[in-house]
Formats: structure tokens, sequence, C-alpha cells
């Protein structure tokens, strides 16, 4: 899964990006996947031009 992250995150490749959220459930966001670290990601949505962090843990699916 990092190696397919880190691909993506060296295209510049729009993402569609579904994790779960602690107490909020499923979220669905398009963006860039910035850096890769150890268990996180750094990704910028580019729906609300901010940049999420999201643990690898919590990914559900990436298209």
């Amino acid at each position: 899964m990092k190696n397919i992250l880190q691909d993506l995150s060296q295209k510049g490749a729009l993402v569609n990006i579904r994790y779960i959220a602690p107490r909020k459930g499923p979220i669905t966001i398009w963006g860039r996947i910035l850096e890769v670290k150890e268990d996180v990601i750094l990704v910028y949505n580019v729906d609300q031009s901010s940049v999420v962090n999201i643990s690898i843990h919590q990914i559900d699916e990436i298209n």
C-alpha cells in the first residue's frame, strides 16, 4: 500500500480517497497526495482547498 501511495504522490495524480474517520464515519475526498510518512499521508483536498492528515489504516479505497 505504501508503495502505491508513494507512486501516486510522485505522479501528482488526482485521486478519490474513501476513508473512515473516527466519530464521523466514511468520508470521500478528491485530492492529491502531498507526502507519505510511516503511517500517515498528507492529502490536498481540492474541493475544500485544505490539507487533510489521514492514517494509512483508515483508508478504505483509493481510485
